[in-house]
């Protein structure tokens, strides 16, 4: 079994495509639905936001996966591929849960930590869950990132927009004092990394 996360972002792709490519504003269940329909995944989870949209999934062959969630974001969008495909990344296995773990604590948002992004991904696999498209790989994989969110926000203070270390919260297998370095995402990587080392792909 193996994790693979298919989706755009503020990062890849214009905002003129993010609005074509819109899960939430046609129905997530809808598309877990019709996700489920084509047998390419055991288990799915749509992450849809304005800036975002993802697809995690456990599947048994990810290179076939991927083709099959790239056609899927075309067909149920109506967007045509090849529109779509410049603009699409994809990673695997552990760094599907690096990746979710970073977009949870709102380190990988246009706003760096912003809060409603945590609650996003709470609905995304509670919607998931209803639908009976989360299995207990993606369960584990999403409730870790829950627990890491909430870490990374109880353990930083929030300065100008942008995350630092808390006075004397020893965090990510350090301790700082003071008021951290502008720089003290480092930290957060080491405390992500950690996570995403202990939850092994299934």
């Amino acid at each position: 079994m193996h994790l693979l996360l298919v989706g755009i972002s503020h990062r890849t792709a214009p905002v003129e495509l993010r609005e074509r490519v819109d899960f939430q504003a046609r129905g997530v269940a809808d598309a877990l639905r019709e996700l489920a329909g084509r047998g390419s995944a055991r288990e799915a989870v749509v992450v849809s936001t304005c800036n975002r949209a993802e697809l995690y999934v456990a599947c048994d062959k990810s290179d076939a996966a991927r083709e099959d969630l790239v056609r899927f974001v075309s067909d149920f969008n109506g967007v045509p591929a090849g529109e779509i495909a410049p603009h699409v990344y994809d990673v695997t296995d552990l760094d599907v849960a690096r990746h979710l773990f970073r977009v949870a604590a709102g380190l990988d948002s246009l706003v760096m930590g912003e809060p409603q992004i945590l609650g996003q991904v709470k609905d995304a696999h509670t919607i998931a869950t209803d639908a009976h498209t989360s299995g207990p790989v993606l369960n584990r994989l999403f409730h870790t990132s829950f627990a890491v969110a909430k870490r990374v926000r109880t353990g930083t203070l929030m300065v100008n927009g942008g995350f630092w270390n808390a006075p004397d919260v020893p965090f990510g297998g350090y301790r700082q004092s003071g008021v951290g370095r502008e720089n003290g995402v480092e930290g957060f990587e080491e405390y992500l990394e950690t996570k995403a080392i202990a939850l092994p792909a299934s």
